[in-house]
């Protein structure tokens, strides 16, 4: 089902999250390309990750605070630090926001042109 709330923004997904009641919490799923931050940690794509009452969920434009009533203690819900993917570095939101600025064809082109620029700088180095 899908959200009566609809956020435009360049880099928001149709469906970019789902909030899943689970136990007295709620989970949060990135359904996205472009990401989503709970409490500036990237989400693993398609796999859900415990809030708890106070966490910002971040998506390019949008900082969201989460907050309910709980059925159940808190302790109930597990930390979602336990869920997130461990030893990757979250890209910062801002960087995100000016990537999502780019076109598909923009960012190729540049990666082209880095790349051109580093196999000069590697063939005159040698």
């Amino acid at each position: 089902m899908a959200s009566p709330a609809r956020l435009d923004d360049v880099g928001v997904s149709r469906f970019h999250f789902a909030l899943v009641p689970r136990s007295g919490g709620l989970l949060v799923e990135d359904l996205s390309s472009n990401g989503t931050f709970v409490n500036g940690a990237r989400l693993p794509n398609k796999s859900p990750v415990p809030l708890k009452p106070g966490d910002l969920i971040e998506i390019p434009g949008y900082k969201i605070e989460m907050s309910w009533a709980a059925g159940e203690p808190e302790s109930a819900v597990p930390d979602p630090a336990v869920s997130m993917a461990a030893g990757k570095l979250p890209v910062p939101p801002a960087f995100q926001a000016f990537l999502v600025s780019f076109t598909f064809w923009e960012l190729l082109l540049i990666a082209a042109i880095l790349g051109s620029l580093i196999l000069i700088a590697v063939y005159l180095s040698w």
